[in-house]
């Protein structure tokens, strides 16, 4: 079993950069919004199994996975769905005209952007994330495969080919 290391890589500023520029990968975006909304998926942990299988040939092992998952689940629930339920619902009424509506979803924006950037420094913070040590590519699949498979029973088609797609989109960079 391996272990992340805690080297200047993982520094919030550094990972965070990372995310915004996957997120703007085509594809990236859409695939990731799917998972969020049809299976629960979050966001940030996606991204952040992704940079593990990727970038440092880390799959990570089910404990490991349901323990982070666990303490993100908090953060999650209390702060980000929330905010991101308060910026739809502002959105709407700011499509139906609503002109406080369209000053405050913009403000909502950077503030769920805000709680998504503080849930990736509780993951960074993680001690003792363990896994397999793996070609990235295969790394990077087993992570997404194995962290879908806890949101939905079995994984259709689309999402290997959904799968598949991120991880060249995270080789690209």
């Amino acid at each position: 079993m391996a272990a992340v290391s805690t080297s200047s890589k993982h520094r919030l500023d550094t990972v965070w950069a990372y995310f915004l520029d996957l997120y703007a990968r085509p594809g990236v975006k859409e695939t990731c919004l799917d998972w969020q909304d049809r299976l629960g998926a979050d966001v940030i942990l996606l991204l952040w199994l992704l940079r593990l299988g990727a970038e440092d040939g880390l799959a990570v092992d089910d404990v490991s996975l349901r323990r982070v998952d666990e303490r993100m689940k908090e953060w999650r629930m209390s702060a980000i769905l929330p905010i991101r339920d308060a910026r739809r619902a502002a959105g709407k009424l700011a499509k139906a005209g609503d002109r406080d509506a369209s000053s405050l979803y913009p403000r909502l924006k950077r503030v769920e952007l805000a709680a998504e950037r503080m849930a990736l420094r509780r993951l960074l913070l993680e001690d003792g994330v363990a896994g397999q040590r793996l070609p990235e590519q295969l790394a990077a699949t087993a992570n997404l495969e194995r962290y879908l498979g806890t949101l939905a029973e079995g994984l259709a088609a689309e999402e290997r080919t959904a799968i598949a797609r991120l991880v060249s989109a995270a080789e690209a960079g």
